[in-house]
């Protein structure tokens, strides 16, 4: 039986201009890194995110982005 993915979350700045930064993390414990920046935040209801793959600092690779 193979364990699913599983998911580090390394910082959460949950607020309008804040961003979740997390890898998804495959069996041989390889990273894909992953940042969530909020752009609207409407307490006990919704969120919205743009999401886009990185390094492990944060910063965008524009290359992955569709």
């Amino acid at each position: 039986m193979t364990k699913p993915w599983k998911t580090e979350t390394k910082t959460i700045h949950f607020s309008v201009g804040g961003h979740c930064l997390c890898a998804k993390v495959e069996l041989q414990n390889e990273k894909y890194w992953v940042r969530m920046g909020y752009t609207a935040v409407t307490p006990h209801l919704s969120f919205e995110i743009k999401d886009s793959f990185g390094d492990e600092e944060g910063n965008v690779n524009s290359s992955l982005q569709v």
